[in-house]
């Protein structure tokens, strides 16, 4: 029976074997779904080590959340191969529910299962040479249960440059902080990741605390956003009974970005003024 894979490429590992293409047929999927993804190999010599071959989807942080690998490719020992053989291997990964919903890096690489070593990539088109392992694709896990505005508890209409809305806020007490949720939502692909500040002032006027990081502690950057899918973003922020107001906003490298509101009127300095008193949720 022949093949023909969906997406040709070619990574050679530690010049022994070579990845020649994968099969990925779904993008999206929920906790509880399986994740099929099909690898095709060739042997680039005559090997005699019983190489294993691991699938990772790992955070944009690079904390790995599933692990999948196997010793015996279509059932034949590496040390078995001949130089020139053709192997096809189907993974079928079950996705476990603790999973956050953000997008994941499908990672691929070989190991020696005695020293756990793995296998440097030597030749590559589109990658860089010496890494242990290979960004193949990525994949989605989506909420079990899309978000909806009934269910944010202040609700907001601000448009982020020309594709990010913020729909509203949550605001909670945990001892001595408070966690302060924001609802995001892009209707394209994001070219340019952004971090979320939160200034939180007091009724002086001035910064009693202030937070700055990417979205989901840096689990899930905007240029990773799936278009169209709300996003809870929580940050923990200590507030005291002074704070009178927070003042939100996103930024990179090159300023903040503009906020408009559901009338079209450009906010000023960027910053949304968010009222807090008497809207602490125990």
């Amino acid at each position: 029976m022949s093949y023909k894979a969906q997406y040709p490429l070619q990574a050679d590992f530690g010049d022994e074997m070579r990845l020649l293409a994968f099969d990925q047929s779904r993008t999206e999927l929920t906790s509880h779904d399986t994740f099929p993804v099909t690898l095709y190999w060739r042997s680039l010599q005559n090997l005699t080590t019983n190489y294993r071959i691991f699938v990772h989807l790992d955070a944009p942080n690079g904390q790995t959340y599933m692990v999948a690998d196997v010793e015996n490719p279509a059932d034949i020992p590496t040390s078995h191969l001949p130089s020139g053989m053709y192997l096809r291997h189907p993974f079928n990964i079950d996705i476990p529910t603790n999973m956050p919903p953000i997008r994941y890096e499908i990672n691929v690489g070989v190991y020696h299962p005695n020293t756990w070593e793995r296998l440097p990539l030597t030749a590559c088109e589109t990658c860089s040479l010496g890494k242990d392992k290979l960004t193949i694709s990525y994949m989605w896990i989506l909420p079990d249960s899309a978000i909806k505005k009934s269910q944010i508890l202040h609700l907001l209409n601000y448009r982020f440059g020309k594709s990010i809305t913020l729909h509203g806020y949550d605001l909670s007490s945990h001892g001595d902080s408070y966690r302060f949720t924001l609802y995001w939502q892009t209707e394209s692909i994001l070219k340019k990741n952004y971090t979320v500040f939160i200034h939180a002032i007091d009724t002086n006027g001035q910064i009693t605390a202030q937070f700055d990081n990417p979205p989901l502690h840096g689990l899930y950057p905007t240029t990773a956003w799936l278009p169209n899918i709300m996003i809870a973003d929580s940050h923990t922020i200590a507030i005291n009974e002074s704070v009178t107001h927070l003042m939100i906003g996103l930024y990179n490298e090159s300023g903040r970005l503009a906020i408009l509101d559901g009338q079209g009127h450009k906010i000023t300095d960027d910053a949304i003024g968010v009222d807090v008193v008497g809207k602490w949720r125990y």
